[in-house]
């Protein structure tokens, strides 16, 4: 489970601004917050950012999607190869050619750890694992550019060999995790597995993630029957799911990606059919099956996300994902994000952190005021960010009415003197 995740230097972010699903003061909404079973801990189930276009709502997400990325695909990187996630901030020249930082503290196996990277364009610069001990947290290794990695005594498994095979752009944590370091495998296992990012998905990623689920469909009974449950109880039309699985070999050409080669095989291996009810002309009620693509943007759009919400509940990890609502109806968004905050449907606590602009998530009670955080720009254009509970706004405060005034910050300030001037200007006469 996530605790915190700060970022420095990363696209629109410059200076280091940090996210945090640990409770703040106030005891409203008791059922969106748990303690940590094992650890002093209370953190939110839930977090949501609003901000302008532009504002660096996304570039925060995806500064934890790049993270995961670094820590699952690193390993593999050639010599010299550059660190393809290198983003430095561009609106001021002091920092084009600096580091970029990411840090996160959270919980895996019942382990608390905090973990920080800093990298630039073709090498790690720093790299340091702590885990937390009974009175203070306690060193696992630190590595710094051109320096022998320093191992902390909490540190057990293989030392020299596995940093006599690192590559400068390589994580130290991800070869540890290939070979087996348990304490580093739990870390590892978090970042890799239970930390879930998806940034906007199109129609075609979408899609590609629907019928990445279709063979867990079809051998996982408890996932099939919920999430048939679930999509037949948001009122789109839809009886039962069915999944076909066919034998059928695809002839892909040499050269194409292997995401792209995956998505192909998924598509001629799964047929996914959307069962509706239909009555003939003597009332009989018989099922129709009508193909994924007949159904609508909404219902596309919403079976990959409850997938991804029914496999983050089942196991208790951390969703990230930008623009939830997009294609869906204001009250099947509030449904899916309500299913983090009952203990019932959350039984794991499982956590969901999502970006947005639908003012009306923000309506009565739907939020603490320590789940809502604003995005914005500063004058030179970098993302700033801020928590609603260190506002001092009331608990009982109407956010969606303040945000959309603009009382709150982080909407959009349109000055568009110049365009109506412009508007205004004669075109030139044509011959």
């Amino acid at each position: 489970m996530l605790l915190r995740f700060a970022v420095s230097n990363f696209r629109s972010i410059h200076e280091r601004i940090e996210l945090t699903l640990e409770k703040s003061k106030g005891n409203e909404l008791p059922d969106h917050v748990f303690t940590h079973p094992h650890k002093p801990l209370q953190l939110l189930k839930t977090a949501v950012l609003y901000g302008a276009n532009a504002s660096g709502k996304s570039n925060l997400l995806r500064a934890i999607d790049a993270l995961t990325f670094l820590v699952n695909r690193s390993s593999g990187f050639k010599p010299q190869q550059a660190i393809p996630i290198y983003e430095p901030h561009k609106l001021r020249t002091t920092t084009w050619n600096q580091a970029v930082t990411f840090e996160i503290a959270f919980v895996s196996q019942g382990e608390q750890y905090e973990y920080l990277i800093s990298f630039s364009q073709h090498q790690i610069e720093h790299e340091v694992l702590y885990i937390q001990g009974r009175r203070s947290k306690m060193l696992l290794f630190e590595r710094v550019h051109d320096q022998p990695i320093k191992f902390g005594d909490a540190y057990k498994g293989q030392k020299r060999s596995i940093e006599h095979l690192l590559l400068k752009n390589q994580l130290f944590l991800s070869k540890a995790a290939e070979n087996n370091v348990e304490v580093i495998s739990k870390a590892y296992a978090f970042l890799s597995f239970n930390l879930l990012t998806f940034q906007v998905l199109d129609e075609t990623e979408e899609l590609s993630l629907t019928f990445s689920f279709a063979q867990r469909f079809l051998e996982d009974d408890h996932f099939r029957n919920k999430l048939n449950h679930l999509v037949g109880a948001l009122d789109t039309g839809i009886v039962s799911l069915k999944v076909e699985k066919r034998d059928i070999e695809v002839q892909i050409p040499e050269g194409i990606p292997p995401e792209v080669r995956a998505y192909i095989k998924e598509m001629n291996t799964y047929r996914i059919k959307t069962l509706h009810e239909n009555r003939d002309e003597n009332g009989k009620v018989h099922k129709i099956a009508f193909d994924l693509e007949e159904e609508s943007n909404g219902t596309q759009s919403l079976l990959p996300k409850s997938g991804i919400i029914l496999h983050v509940l089942e196991k208790g990890g951390t969703l990230i994902i930008d623009e939830l609502e997009r294609s869906l109806h204001p009250d099947i968004t509030r449904y899916l994000i309500h299913l983090f905050h009952s203990p019932l449907t959350n039984p794991h606590h499982a956590q969901l952190v999502f970006a947005t602009h639908d003012l009306s998530q923000l309506t009565g009670d739907a939020f603490r005021r320590d789940q809502v955080w604003f995005v914005e720009k500063d004058e030179f254009g970098a993302t700033r960010l801020f928590r609603a509970s260190n506002l001092g706004i009331r608990a009982d405060a109407p956010l969606d009415k303040w945000y959309a005034s603009g009382r709150l910050g982080g909407t959009p300030i349109i000055n568009d003197g110049s365009f109506f001037i412009q508007m205004q200007e004669h075109e030139p006469q044509t011959a």
